[in-house]
């Protein structure tokens, strides 16, 4: 399992359950939000803090999902670390997402 999905009214919460995002495993986890992609449940938190380690095809694959699923309802990302400061640096991240240091903080 790449990606584990829970309720938590009025949030989907996606998290990733890798700690590395690199050629090797980026379409798989690509398809692993399918379910979100395709059905979108309004209202959706990303948990990060597990990514140790992303290289270029992971981060054009995570750059690529976050713009996708910022297109409905709210999207925030939770983890604090190096992935998310640098993707701001970068202004890679949707312009709707909200960055929050742990998943409690991103639920409210």
């Amino acid at each position: 399992m790449l990606i584990r999905f829970t309720q938590q009214p009025p949030w989907t919460v996606a998290e990733l359950l890798v700690h590395r995002l690199d050629e090797v495993n980026a379409s798989a986890v690509q398809e692993a939000f399918a379910p979100v992609l395709h059905h979108p449940h309004g209202d959706l938190v990303v948990e990060l803090s597990r990514l140790d380690f992303v290289d270029k095809t992971g981060l054009a694959t995570l750059q690529m999902l976050l713009q996708r699923l910022s297109t409905e309802g709210r999207l925030h990302l939770a983890g604090h670390g190096p992935l998310l400061q640098r993707l701001r640096e970068l202004n890679r991240l949707p312009s709707n997402a909200e960055v929050f240091p742990t998943l409690s903080d991103a639920l409210h």
